[in-house]
């Protein structure tokens, strides 16, 4: 199962062999690069391989509490060079092997490596790709059924958060279980069993992050049943080592997910049936999930998406789940998205209620504005609620076009925080400035400053960061 937009496979007549090391591009974000270098572009040439440069990026970062501390604050300087770049070596006619990635290298540490995300434990996440991916699949017909095996192993980076969602990605009207590099999210009020890893603990010295690797094996089927009804069955295998995870997070998970859904046309609202089993070994056991749904378009300017469920797991919890999301076209300068949900964590160890609003409005022709508003909580499923939580959060964005080649984007939000178990309260405010300068056709300019303060009733917790980064980046394309 690639990575979406990814079109690498392996089958027997026509091999082909797809290797990712840390893949994406910086300008273009998720998703992945997807294809590997044209030989005859290739920059450098050497027998069967090829090497194609994509974009040099430069970056400049500093922060005066990048440990988010009261006191001993801590302040960190990153200079960070990353050339980002495709290798394929042409084996045979019809097998070809890709590697595409990032190869980075850190001055002041004197470090080389394949990784490009190295200075997200300051929270800015601003490199969605894994540390390294590989992957491979092969494609079958097994009775006349199209079957597709794959395998991929994966270094990546879970990150603890305690908001109910990432609320950065509320200017999206994104709802995440996964972050944009295919991560786990894990949630933790830095009071229960994941204070060992959790954002707000102070010794943590992943700052909310959590390094893992994983392998993931699945076998898949898609058809197109009779009433053009398109049936997906999907087994996976998934193994985890996590790295000071102290036993909190599980080994393995296997997972069983059936859907049909109708594919037709003519109908104002297709339908959709899903069936899944997880187990998670040592950790929340068996839970299974039924759900049945609803989506189109209501009118010309209104589309639906909604469906209702019902969870049940060796825990002992159950309960319903459900989500509805409506996005509303009001006019030529105004979308709106509303969405209303409740849904299981990644783990199946909490369940993620949340309610937001999000308003992206024209102001001007050089001048756009989003703003939403979240109401959300996390049930704690296996601490008694220790680790549960409930916050409410706003924020306003501005993208400014301040000439043909320049762009400024403005954000600000206040977020506050209620933890269970003892946990307190937390009210948090940031403020973001982007600076976005396209210098020529392949050079860009990108300066930002960010503000942050956090005030807790557990005074220890409290803190207030000022970052600023200079990144340039260079385009051989």
């Amino acid at each position: 199962l690639l990575q979406p937009g990814a079109t690498g496979y392996l089958d027997a007549e026509n091999a082909q062999g797809l290797l990712y090391l840390s893949p994406g591009n910086l300008n273009a974000g998720f998703p992945f690069l997807t294809d590997g270098a044209d030989p005859e572009n290739a920059n450098i040439k050497a027998g069967p391989f090829y090497i194609k440069f994509h974009d040099l990026d430069g970056l400049v970062l500093y922060s005066d509490n990048y440990e988010h501390r009261q006191q001993d604050r801590k302040s960190e300087t990153l200079v960070l060079l990353s050339l980002d770049l495709s290798v394929i070596a042409q084996i045979t006619e019809n097998l070809q092997f890709v590697a595409a990635g990032w190869i980075t290298y850190l001055p002041l540490n004197n470090q080389v490596g394949f990784l490009n995300n190295s200075y997200n434990y300051l929270d800015l996440y601003l490199l969605a790709t894994p540390l390294f991916l590989t992957q491979v699949a092969y494609d079958t017909m097994i009775a006349g059924w199209p079957v597709t095996f794959s395998d991929r192993l994966e270094v990546n980076t879970a990150r603890y958060v305690d908001s109910a969602v990432d609320n950065f990605e509320l200017f999206r009207g994104d709802f995440l279980t996964r972050d944009e590099s295919g991560g786990y999210i894990l949630r933790s009020s830095g009071n229960g069993r994941n204070n060992t890893a959790s954002a707000n603990d102070n010794n943590n010295n992943y700052d909310g992050l959590q390094v893992y690797l994983s392998n993931l094996v699945s076998a898949s089927t898609d058809r197109l049943l009779p009433s053009d009804i398109h049936l997906h069955l999907e087994a996976d295998h998934e193994n985890f080592w996590f790295d000071n995870a102290n036993g909190n997070l599980p080994p393995s998970t296997d997972e069983f997910y059936a859907e049909a859904r109708t594919e037709r046309p003519d109908m104002r609202f297709n339908l959709f049936l899903n069936y899944s089993a997880s187990y998670i070994e040592d950790y929340t056991g068996l839970t299974q999930q039924i759900h049945a749904g609803v989506y189109g378009p209501i009118d010309d300017q209104l589309n639906l998406s909604a469906d209702v469920g019902y969870y049940f797991g060796d825990n002992g919890h159950s309960g319903g789940l459900y989500s509805i999301f409506l996005s509303h076209d009001a006019g030529p300068y105004t979308q709106e998205f509303l969405g209303i949900s409740r849904t299981l964590s990644a783990f199946n160890d909490f369940v993620v209620s949340s309610q937001y609003y999000n308003l992206r409005q024209i102001l001007g022709p050089t001048l756009n504005a989003t703003v939403f508003l979240e109401h959300g909580s996390t049930d704690d499923l296996i601490d008694g609620g220790d680790s549960s939580q409930e916050q409410e959060q706003g924020g306003v964005e501005l993208d400014w076009t301040l000439g043909p080649k320049t762009i400024l984007y403005l954000y600000g939000i206040a977020e506050r925080q209620d933890f269970g178990g003892g946990g307190g309260r937390t009210d948090t405010i940031t403020g973001r400035g982007i600076l976005n300068r396209v210098i020529s056709d392949d050079l860009t300019l990108q300066l930002l400053y960010q503000y942050q303060r956090a005030t807790s009733s557990h005074a220890d917790e409290s803190y207030y960061e000022n970052l600023v980064y200079l990144r340039v980046i260079y385009s051989f394309e």
